[in-house]
């Protein structure tokens, strides 16, 4: 089963992101990003690329520009894989992914975000 990488389109992509979000991390729907949060990115130089297979989203990787200093930077803020299939490699590959596509944007340089009480979170950052 291959596995597509690409930029979130609509609104239905972004609904089914906030789905997984809610699946990988165990949170309430109302601690999920909302849909005009990941649109406003979308929009304004960020954005989330999905992994999907099959049709099913099953990867997620969210990024926001930001300011570093006096460097716009992508600030990729959060990567997560469906609970069934985390350790396939499709983390690491949404990571590319948003690489690819930041280098198209002009971006030099992708920041992230790590929980360093997460030793799995930290080693994969």
């Amino acid at each position: 089963m291959t596995v597509i990488y690409r930029v979130a389109h609509d609104n239905d992509d972004l609904e089914r992101v906030i789905d997984l979000e809610i699946a990988v991390w165990g949170i309430h729907e109302r601690d999920a990003f909302p849909v005009h949060m990941l649109r406003l990115a979308r929009l304004h130089g960020g954005a989330v690329i999905v992994a999907e297979r099959d049709g099913d989203i099953i990867g997620l990787n969210i990024g926001f520009p930001a300011r570093r200093g006096t460097e716009t930077v992508l600030w990729s803020y959060v990567t997560g894989v469906h609970p069934s299939i985390q350790g396939e490699n499709i983390g690491y590959q949404l990571k590319q992914a948003q690489r690819r596509w930041a280098r198209n944007q002009g971006y030099a340089t992708v920041c992230w975000t790590f929980d360093p009480l997460q030793p799995k979170n930290a080693n994969f950052n």
